[in-house]
Formats: C-alpha cells, sequence, structure tokens
C-alpha cells in the first residue's frame, strides 16, 4: 500500500483480511398505511375496524337487495352491504345493523363484514310488508366500530330502500276465487 502527502510518500503493508461475504439484503419496509391490512386479489386492501380512526370515518359505499323488487312476504330478504373507510381501505369485522322503517320486517341482529367488506344481513316479511307496486320500504343501515359510540365516533348510517311489487301468484288466486274483475 502506498500513501503521499505533503510530507512525501510511505509504503507499507497490511495484514490481509478474511474472505468478504455477499452483503445481504436489507429487510424489506414495513408496509405504510394501518395495522393489519390484506392485499385482496382484486388489488384492494382490507383493514381490520380497529385500525380505522378519526379523522377517518365508516362508509357505506354498497347495498344490494336480493330479491328487488320484493313480490312474496314468504322469502326472506338478503341485504348485501359493503364498507370501506374515508381512505379507500376495505374494512372487515365491523358490525352491521339493519332494520326496516317502519318496523314491516324482523332481522338477525348485527353481522360482521368480512375480509372483503362484505356483510349479509337477512330481513323477513312481517304480514304488515307492503306488496303493492310503486312502493318502498326504507331500510336504516348502521355500521360502527366496537367499544365507540353509535352515533359519534367513526360510524356511520346510511337509509337506503327496496322496491315492492304485486306477488303475482296471490293476485292470480285472488282473481280465481273472487272472479274477474268488472
Amino acid at each position: 500500500m502506498t500513501a503521499t502527502n505533503q510530507a512525501g510518500t510511505t509504503q507499507g503493508v497490511s495484514v490481509p483480511t478474511a474472505v468478504i461475504a455477499a452483503a445481504t439484503p436489507p429487510p424489506p419496509p414495513p408496509p405504510s398505511g394501518p395495522a393489519g391490512q390484506i392485499k385482496l386479489q382484486n388489488g384492494k386492501t382490507s383493514i381490520p375496524v380497529t385500525s380505522v380512526a378519526l379523522p377517518a370515518r365508516l362508509v357505506i359505499d354498497g347495498v344490494q337487495f336480493t330479491p328487488n323488487p320484493v313480490r312474496s312476504r314468504r322469502q326472506p330478504i338478503t341485504l348485501r352491504v359493503h364498507l370501506s373507510d374515508t381512505r379507500g381501505f376495505v374494512v372487515r369485522d365491523a358490525p352491521v345493523f339493519a332494520r326496516s322503517t317502519p318496523l314491516v320486517t324482523r332481522s338477525e341482529g348485527e353481522q360482521r363484514t368480512g375480509t372483503d367488506g362484505y356483510a349479509e344481513i337477512t330481513l323477513v316479511p312481517r304480514a304488515s310488508f307492503p306488496l303493492r307496486r310503486g312502493l318502498n320500504v326504507q331500510i336504516f343501515i348502521r355500521a360502527r366500530k366496537p367499544g365507540e359510540s353509535i352515533l359519534a365516533g367513526v360510524s356511520t348510517r346510511r337509509l337506503t330502500q327496496v322496491r315492492c311489487a304485486e306477488d303475482r301468484r296471490r293476485d292470480a288466486w285472488a282473481r280465481v276465487v273472487r272472479g274477474p274483475t268488472r
């Protein structure tokens, strides 16, 4: 080895070092964003409801009724609700509640959202459920974070409606029993 500076040049011998191993790559950085996130096959990210905190809020961003319109009081209504938050994450494990207003259905209580953000609630029509064309039944939906106020915090509410229609079989039977209308 040779070293040179203003004072001159000098030479020296260094002791050999051990074999140097290839450097291991650094570990990947931790994922940015909320704790407990899971990447879904559709490219979206699912997070537990416990990772949602103000100022973020829950959002009911999808509602689907089956059947729609409702034509029978004998067939349950399946309500499928999708939940996300204001940051665009899919939210899992959140309790979701639904009921008709006025109370013309029975429900099974709160259901939790799955990894995909969906909860399914079964509504059973009561005898007072209206089956007339042009009518709608309003459905109140609430999603919440356990341990927080259902009226504040990150919880959310949505009012939606399902269409009603005549039960064609019932109407046909009524015409047979009563006879044709004049």
